[in-house]
């Protein structure tokens, strides 16, 4: 719906826009509709599942996480967390500056408008197409080159700051962001994983509550 509804406001805007104006809107009005496509195409996110079965056999996994420009796609297995890149900066920012700027020069506002809009479509087009599908298990999951695995035995502490997943280790810290109420979804699972390792705080009761409800 965050790609359908805007996707869909901007091409009425620019359906009034040649009503008003007597001027077509050359580059947002196909934009828009190639947006208001993918909108159609995208199906509802799966957000957080499994983790609930013994250990190794049904993974914790996290549709997406954010780490710097990056989206990730999480799994939790028995001994090692991967991080599975699904979009990169290019389609993050490079993307959305590109179209914005594109759009701006042809139709002005909303013409940017319309950009981003479509930047943000591809955005979460790539994530999905390239999002792994369950079931699978630890030795079926592939790390591929652009992916990151951590050994749980590198992991001093990890702990849930709100909504921000924070890995420590002798290598550094490396935090991962993440959409509301995860935090508060995945801290019963990564109690059983991590154990002692493991630190829960600033989870809010709202989050909880929210995260009960999605």
């Amino acid at each position: 719906m965050l790609v359908l509804l805007p996707g869909a406001a901007l091409l009425v805007v620019a359906i009034l826009y040649v009503l008003l104006e007597e001027a077509l809107p050359v580059f947002t009005i196909p934009v828009t509709a190639i947006v208001i496509i993918i909108g159609i195409k995208l199906s509802p996110s799966p957000k957080i599942s499994g983790g609930q079965a013994p250990t190794g056999s049904d993974p914790l996994i996290v549709d997406r996480a954010i780490l710097g420009a990056s989206i990730y796609q999480l799994f939790f297995f028995d001994t090692r967390l991967v991080l599975k890149r699904l979009a990169t900066a290019k389609t993050t920012i490079f993307s959305l500056v590109l179209l914005a700027f594109a759009g701006f020069l042809i139709d002005g506002l909303i013409g940017a408008l319309a950009g981003v809009t479509a930047g943000y479509a591809i955005q979460e087009y790539t994530a999905q197409a390239r999002r792994v599908k369950s079931p699978l298990t630890n030795s079926s999951l592939k790390v591929g080159p652009n992916d990151v695995e951590v050994p749980y035995d590198d992991l001093e502490k990890v702990e849930l700051d709100g909504n921000k997943l924070v890995l420590f280790s002798k290598r550094g810290i490396t935090r991962l962001g993440m959409s509301r109420g995860y935090g508060a979804a995945m801290a019963p699972r990564l109690t059983t994983i991590f154990q002692k390792k493991f630190k829960e705080t600033g989870v809010s009761p709202f989050d909880r509550r929210f995260s009960q409800t999605e």
